[in-house]
């Protein structure tokens, strides 16, 4: 099991789409990642996908986030309780950054044939918690579940999510786009009301002193 920090990783793990290999004869690798706190936690890949993380008892189906023609994305979180079980609390945290951000504190969850799933509301994209989305290189987030069974311990689970830069270039070309038509809309309306002035007329002329 080795140790991979999450930028480079974010470069390797699509080595075997162009016929690499890494980890064992199927494809598969453990890494230790590092998430907030400086703890390291087990991520499984294979062939350049994140294995879904799960327990004998839950198995994580969604970290998923998505974007928007308005500036704003948002995260779908999704696991199944394999036992039946109905949690009494869920978080979820990325953990990936030096401080983990909360997208998710259901004190209510709901499960529908074992199926937990919770969309979060919208972000704007340049919110702090989204800052990664500008970075050029792919990326790699980890998400925390925690999940409160109501008696005994919480179960942690950690579940990986990739989110290549040709992703992310199509959402900052969103942004630019965007930032660019809000300032010729600015300018026009600026234009426009410069025209509705009234006009002072012209100025007299100046006495004719001899």
């Amino acid at each position: 099991m080795g140790f991979m920090h999450p930028r480079l990783l974010a470069l390797l793990i699509f080595l075997p789409v162009a016929g690499c290999s890494i980890g064992t004869s199927t494809g598969t690798v453990t890494l230790k990642m590092p998430i907030s706190g400086g703890e390291l936690v087990p991520i499984n890949f294979n062939r350049g996908n994140v294995v879904n993380s799960e327990t004998d008892q839950i198995r994580i189906e969604k970290a998923l986030f998505s974007g928007g023609k308005d500036l704003k994305g948002s995260y779908i979180f999704g696991f199944f309780e394999k036992k039946g079980g109905i949690p009494r609390r869920v978080l979820v945290e990325d953990v990936t950054d030096d401080e983990p951000t909360l997208w998710v504190d259901d004190r209510s969850p709901i499960l529908k044939n074992g199926h937990w799933e919770y969309a979060c509301p919208a972000v704007a994209y340049e919110e702090k918690s989204l800052r990664w989305l500008r970075e050029i290189d792919n990326s790699v987030r980890i998400y925390r579940f925690t999940v409160d069974q109501g008696d005994g311990p919480a179960l942690v689970v950690y579940e990986a999510a990739i989110f290549p830069s040709v992703v992310k270039e199509f959402i900052k070309k969103q942004i630019d786009d965007s930032t660019a038509a809000a300032a010729k809309a600015a300018a026009a309306k600026e234009a426009a009301q410069q025209a509705e002035q009234p006009s002072m007329g012209a100025p007299f002329p100046a006495p004719n002193r001899q």
